[in-house]
């Protein structure tokens, strides 16, 4: 059986992790493979590598939309 590690019915409670998260080497390292691996998508408009490619390809599609209309 493959365990789902996103899966929330499996999940231990509580803090896993000795001390409190910013001084925690573990937690830190964890942090960083987390960001590394996903991005650090809850900042505004940056998102994920697919969120980018639609904002571009968006910004494309207006941009030819526009030159069109000029004409």
């Amino acid at each position: 059986m493959v365990i789902n590690k996103s899966d929330w019915k499996r999940c231990r409670r509580g803090w896993r992790y000795k001390e409190d998260a910013p001084e925690d080497p573990r937690w830190l390292k964890d942090r960083d493979t987390l960001f590394k691996e996903n991005g650090n998508g809850w900042w505004a408009l940056k998102g994920t590598p697919q969120y980018a490619e639609y904002l571009k390809k968006t910004k494309d599609r207006l941009n030819e939309n526009r030159k069109l209309n000029k004409k």
